[in-house]
């Protein structure tokens, strides 16, 4: 689904108690490979329900022709759901209880998919290490690209802010892929003072930033640049410090 219905489903799922397995969605241009993602995840996960919107529906026809296990999936589009529904009595969802079902390819096994159990009692307990961590408060104003099926994307992007109270301004991944400059000039734009990338997106955008294109931004406001790997290497603080020290960008 779009963002925002994602946003509003994930919470649904929090809610009920439902356990919710976000995927990244089929691209055209890669489907062998989406198709193969999208295969091991039904194996593993058994789903009986697949959400998503309109218009990804073009590629359903197309994937329950390719792998009929598909067609045993009830598939609705979040789009199409009523604005408003019969309130009832949710339930009571233990802490101990799996939110997310989470997905990643290891890179020390060949791209093999791996899964992560998310309890809910994890969900909280790393929205809080993190808010500590990085003293968020309710006045700042993050900005994420990462993808929000992701475990990176999911915290920093989505639930942070929610738990916060802070503002967040999400740019769609594919956005970002086209044009990786926009998420410093979003920065600049909106004032932020919190964001999050990986390791290779400071790099690429050093390296391909013009002059032109830095005297426009104006990156004085970021106060908290987090890495979404482990840690970053110290040829990209140097990089990026050295690049961006002319926008107003500090190491420190």
């Amino acid at each position: 689904p779009l963002v925002m219905d994602y946003i509003m489903i994930l919470f649904g799922f929090f809610y009920s108690g439902v356990v919710g397995v976000p995927v990244s969605p089929p691209r055209l241009g890669k489907l062998e490979k989406s198709l193969q993602y999208l295969r091991s995840i039904v194996f593993d996960a058994k789903p009986v329900v697949v959400l998503t919107n309109h218009s990804m529906f073009s590629f359903v026809d197309r994937i329950v022709f390719t792998e009929p296990k598909f067609d045993t999936l009830q598939w609705l589009a979040t789009d199409g759901f009523p604005s408003t529904v019969s309130s009832g009595v949710l339930p009571k969802v233990n802490p101990s209880e799996t939110a997310l079902l989470l997905y990643y390819s290891d890179a020390t096994t060949s791209g093999h998919l791996e899964s992560v159990a998310v309890s809910h009692e994890n969900v909280v307990k790393s929205i809080q290490a993190f808010t500590s961590a990085i003293s968020i408060k309710s006045r700042d104003t993050v900005v994420s690209y990462l993808p929000h099926y992701l475990s990176q994307g999911l915290l920093s992007g989505i639930l942070l802010p929610v738990f916060s109270g802070s503002t967040c301004l999400l740019i769609p991944n594919s956005q970002f892929n086209r044009d990786p400059l926009l998420w410093l000039a979003t920065i600049s734009k909106y004032r932020a003072n919190i964001s999050v990338g990986t390791d290779d997106a400071y790099c690429l955008c050093a390296r391909m930033v013009s002059q032109e294109q830095k005297m426009e931004l104006d990156l004085s406001s970021w106060q908290v640049a987090l890495s979404a790997e482990c840690e970053f290497t110290v040829e990209t603080v140097d990089l990026f410090s050295t690049t961006f020290d002319a926008c107003g960008f500090r190491r420190s």
